[in-house]
């Protein structure tokens, strides 16, 4: 988990340049954990053409921020940016 989380971050770091993350750790019923590694950042960040903000910088990441959708085109953009750079951070890794 560890090395997954390594290669997360490196990935968000990468594409968002987020000034820091928020890890929200969980465990309900099931025996499992799942983990939420959530980019956050101070000022505006321009990705895919779409400005992305952080209303509740440095609060809570959940409180009362409406939802957002981006556009499809953008989502598909953003994706491949990430997946390239998780293949960088586990080239790093081996």
């Amino acid at each position: 988990m560890h090395e997954q989380l390594r290669v997360t971050t490196h990935a968000l770091r990468q594409t968002f340049r987020p000034d820091l993350f928020t890890y929200a750790f969980l465990q309900n019923q099931d025996r499992h954990v799942h983990l939420h590694v959530i980019p956050r950042y101070a000022t505006p960040r321009v990705l895919a053409g779409e400005t992305f903000s952080d209303a509740g910088y440095p609060d809570h990441y959940a409180l009362d921020h409406a939802a957002r959708v981006a556009p499809v085109e953008a989502v598909e953009e953003i994706v491949e940016k990430l997946s390239q750079a998780v293949r960088e951070a586990q080239l790093r890794e081996t």
